[in-house]
């Protein structure tokens, strides 16, 4: 390594990202990449900002490698990559899964700086010996390509053919579609990218915002003096108040919109506070806000002739049944949970099976080892008025 990495969230590249922006239309750069907005968080710019600032490091630079592929590097000694994370370069074609050479070429790098492109379930290589000696590995074990983080989750919770969506209400919240072929959004309110499953491509729209709301609620306006509540007293207040928190309604905006809005002026809010409404009211409204903003992204997939069959549900919120069930009764369709808490890590085995040929191909594995733990499914009466109050929802964003 010549320097230290620099993480995916730096912004330092906002001059380079603005000269890629001018250069190429956001049309071309979203119909090549699927990514519907130049940033400076992307490698491409990244790239060319160490080009201008640290030319030393750039001109003796021999791979430019993404986290994840710099360790299957160090566990054996190859250079490789897969779609998925590419998919977040800037410089790879979603199509064809191959790399952009007129982004190359504006960035100032050639194909051999770059690795070989695998797909997700297949082996780069077996430990090398230096780490079966430091890890007491055997030198049989190998290592598959793997895959970005969501589209593990959703092969891990079964998501690999269109119908199936998966949801992980987390810190922030991030949704998951498979599609057949790469769908742009008109608008580019949506990324697309490959899946970790073969001829398969996923949209994802995200929100920076999601559970974290509930984080804050309990740390700023704690009811107990000597320790915090755990998430599952605190969900347990919701359940105590009927849909609608009395007229209470929140935004969970707190540090911008994404998806399908992308706004990072945007901010939260609490209106129609009234004497009635108590600290169980402001966590059902909490609660009820993400369902919402939840069922925005959802409504966009639908808008795009994405099908919707089911919603399975990861992440920290995925443990609350009362969550679920709200989210069951906002989206109008049936909410599962599936029996590994740990999809994303599912995923991966799943992908290491079918490159060690433990499982004949992902089709098969899915079937073997991804089972429905519980499915919520919505009330009628539920259903009505939530959407009346996902409209009132919708009209206090755009009038903040």
């Amino acid at each position: 390594m010549l320097r230290n990495a620099i993480v995916w969230l730096d912004a330092r590249a906002e001059e380079e990202s603005t000269r890629i922006a001018k250069n190429f239309s956001p049309e071309l750069l979203y119909k090549t990449t699927g990514l519907p907005e130049m940033s400076p968080i992307w490698p491409a710019p990244k790239i060319l900002w160490l080009k201008k600032n640290e030319p030393d490091v750039f001109n003796h630079t021999s791979k430019f490698l993404i986290v994840k592929d710099y360790l299957i590097w160090k566990l054996t000694g190859k250079f490789s990559t897969e779609p998925t994370e590419s998919s977040s370069t800037f410089y790879l074609k979603l199509k064809e899964k191959d790399w952009w050479d007129e982004m190359l070429d504006f960035i100032g790098i050639k194909r051999d700086k770059l690795p070989i492109i695998f797909p997700s379930y297949e082996v780069v290589g077996n430990v090398s010996s230096q780490v079966k000696s430091q890890f007491g590995l055997c030198t049989n074990t190998k290592v598959v390509a793997g895959s970005m983080d969501q589209m593990a989750a959703a092969l891990g919770a079964g998501n690999v053919e269109p119908g199936i969506i998966t949801e992980s209400t987390g810190t922030a919240l991030g949704v998951v579609a498979t599609v057949d072929t790469p769908v742009y959004d008109p608008k580019r309110r949506v990324p697309c990218a490959a899946h970790c499953v073969p001829d398969r491509f996923v949209l994802y729209p995200y929100a920076e915002t999601s559970g974290i709301v509930l984080k804050w609620f309990r740390d700023t306006f704690p009811s107990l003096s000597d320790r915090k509540e755990d998430y599952g007293q605190l969900l347990q207040l919701a359940s105590r108040v009927s849909p609608g928190a009395e007229g209470l309604l929140a935004l969970p905006h707190f540090t911008g919109t994404a998806c399908p809005d992308f706004n990072p002026q945007a901010r939260g809010a609490f209106v129609g506070i009234s004497f009635k409404h108590q600290r169980t009211h402001f966590v059902r409204a909490l609660v009820e806000a993400v369902a919402f903003m939840l069922r925005e992204n959802i409504d966009l997939l639908k808008g795009l002739s994405i099908p919707v069959r089911k919603v399975r549900s990861l992440g920290g919120a995925a443990k609350s049944d009362v969550w679920l069930k709200i989210k069951a009764d906002v989206l109008n369709v049936p909410v599962e949970v599936p029996e590994c808490s740990e999809a994303a890590s599912l995923g991966a085995a799943v992908l290491a099976g079918v490159g060690a040929k433990v499982f004949s191909g992902i089709n098969q594995a899915v079937k073997e080892v991804v089972k429905v733990k519980k499915s919520f499914y919505p009330e009628p009466d539920n259903v009505a008025i939530y959407q009346k109050i996902y409209q009132d929802y919708l009209s206090l964003y755009q009038k903040l």
